[in-house]
């Protein structure tokens, strides 16, 4: 049999990633809030562009779905049916630098909480963008 040659290869691997591409953009937006604001306080600009927060956001989801197909495969060999959060718990302990970004990530969660008692959020958001465009 003979094999395809690397021009054939390369457009199998483009209409994947259309296909993708075009999966992506139908894909309903659940997170673009929290992706601006993560990208904001990693350095972002306050408004950055959509192509930005729409790959940040492919990226997560992504993510998040290998996590979870991970997990449910981890309940499954365990010979349980329903994946519970202890499951997920346990797949990111395997790997030590995530274990102590997700303590992290729930500590921080908890100042966060605090502080927006204290402070309106989306008020210091509006000042900082008021400021930047003074």
């Amino acid at each position: 049999m003979a094999e395809p040659d690397k021009s054939s290869k390369a457009t199998a691997a483009s209409s994947s990633s259309t296909a993708e591409s075009t999966e992506s953009k139908k894909r309903k937006r659940l997170f673009t809030r929290e992706v601006k604001m993560m990208l904001y306080g990693f350095g972002d600009v306050v408004n950055p562009l959509s192509e930005t927060v729409d790959l940040a956001e492919d990226l997560v989801v992504e993510y998040m779905e290998e996590m979870t197909k991970k997990a449910i495969q981890r309940t499954h060999r365990q010979g349980n049916s329903r994946m519970k959060l202890q499951d997920l718990i346990d797949l990111i302990k395997e790997d030590k630098k995530k274990c102590e970004r997700a303590r992290n990530l729930v500590h921080m969660h908890d100042v966060v909480a605090k502080a927006k008692k204290a402070v309106d959020v989306d008020e210091m958001i509006k000042g900082i963008a008021a400021e930047e465009g003074s």
